[in-house]
């Protein structure tokens, strides 16, 4: 089992949103931005952008590298050896709760790809009760069966040290979000494609934690995919 981390978050997902603009930032009006922020937006754009166009890879965008992020820490907390989507759909729903609670809702530019939250919580899941049920959902043996899962243009998945390894669910979700946001022609996959992608198995993880929470995993599938603008 992983050796547990001190993972109280330093910020909430606001803070973490406002480095890579997906939220806004409290500035005075009329106050420019500072140019580390500027740098490195610049950087991130090169880092996840040209693998996205080329191979579908990298989300495209730095939402779900920072989703991938806290639900790894989500998994420390539970005292969890694998991430799997159970934890990724988590982290949705505790981001969603911390934007509202800190009154700073992501940028319409970006909500337009980012609405996996507000689905959820319309269908009853809040991240409360996730967290409550997640202990009754029962393990599953092939999660640190990686291969068949899209690899061009993504990094070998390495967990950090004394970190959850990668589950096969949490990958096949989140690079599968990518590639089909890719497909569709979208600029950069979202949280909306994400929930599609976590769904897809209705025996996966984070489809059996919603029916914990006495949530129809395959009504909140279609939803999401209702919300996905047409091409």
């Amino acid at each position: 089992m992983a050796r547990r981390l001190p993972v109280t978050p330093r910020s909430s997902a606001a803070d973490d949103l406002t480095l890579p603009r997906i939220v806004e930032p409290h500035r005075a009006p009329g106050a420019t931005e500072p140019l580390r922020l500027a740098l490195v937006r610049l950087v991130t754009g090169a880092f996840l952008g040209r693998p996205y166009r080329r191979h579908g890879a990298r989300y495209g965008h730095p939402m779900l590298l920072l989703v991938e992020q806290r639900a790894r820490q989500l998994a420390v907390r539970a005292g969890a050896d694998v991430v799997t989507s159970a934890h990724v759909l988590m982290a949705v729903l505790a981001m969603h709760d911390e934007l509202l609670r800190d009154g700073r809702p992501v940028r319409p530019d970006v909500h337009r790809w980012n609405q996996a939250g507000e689905i959820l919580v319309s269908h009853g899941a809040t991240a409360g009760a996730a967290v409550h049920a997640l202990p009754g959902l029962p393990s599953v043996d092939d999660e640190r069966r990686l291969d068949g899962l899209p690899d061009k243009g993504w990094h070998e998945p390495k967990a950090p040290f004394a970190a959850p390894a990668h589950g096969r669910s949490e990958l096949s979700a989140l690079r599968g979000a990518s590639l089909a946001a890719f497909r569709r022609g979208d600029p950069y996959a979202g949280t909306t494609h994400l929930l599609v992608e976590l769904l897809a198995d209705p025996a996966g993880p984070a489809a059996r934690l919603l029916r914990l929470l006495d949530v129809d995993p395959a009504s909140v599938r279609a939803d999401a995919q209702r919300h996905l603008p047409e091409q």
